[in-house]
């Protein structure tokens, strides 16, 4: 059947058109399986729950905090309107005033804000840090959000490192960060197993009184 001038014929249309339709069809199901096949592994290993995420080229801050679920989300909170450079450098610092949660609940602002002064908004991030620390501390928390000064971010990142359910956030339910959505899709690209990676070592991780 002749179509209109001037209009393409739909996809549908021209697959029915197309001479030998019947093995392009069959082709077209076969790609769409083992595309499938290749996104969700069945036989690939998993971490375990909690267990060390693979390291990725992307070498986020929170591969190398993982273990420390308080670090983690003090470490996300202070990358809010601050590089990843700049908060590497103030950390080691922070953690010399207060090396613990219970230190940091403990702790007075007003002495951890001139350590926190090259991220800018000090006073703020200082108190946040307290009471983030002081709810870790003493509330029965069992979500992340609940946490004064913990954002989507912060959340994702616990979920995604400390629990190890980065599986939750495939597809549709992707961070909106893109560092942790590039994270989520190379682990999913390689059946959360990772690469062979090098995990980054940070002197000041998990060395504290």
């Amino acid at each position: 059947r002749r179509r209109r001038p001037g209009r393409w014929p739909t996809s549908a249309r021209r697959r029915a058109n197309a001479p030998g339709r019947r093995r392009q069809r069959v082709g077209a199901r076969s790609t769409i399986r083992r595309r499938v096949c290749r996104r969700a592994p069945t036989r690939a290993p998993r971490p375990r729950p909690g267990g060390a995420p693979p390291a990725s080229p992307f070498s986020l801050l929170e591969e190398a905090t993982w273990a420390d679920p308080w670090l983690t989300l003090v470490a996300c909170a202070l990358l809010n309107k601050a590089t990843a450079g700049a908060v590497r450098r103030v950390l080691p610092r922070l953690l010399q005033a207060a090396p613990t949660a219970e230190a940091a609940a403990a702790a007075d602002p007003a002495t951890l804000a001139p350590i926190l002064r090259p991220l800018g908004l000090q006073t703020r991030r200082a108190t946040t840090v307290v009471r983030l620390s002081a709810a870790f501390v003493q509330s029965g928390w069992a979500d992340p959000a609940e946490l004064p000064g913990v954002g989507p971010y912060a959340s994702a990142a616990y979920w995604i490192f400390c629990a190890g359910q980065w599986e939750a956030f495939i597809g549709s339910a992707s961070p909106s960060d893109k560092d942790l959505a590039a994270y989520v899709r190379f682990l999913e690209a390689t059946g959360g197993r990772g690469a062979g990676f090098a995990r980054e070592t940070l002197p000041w991780v998990g060395k504290r009184a």
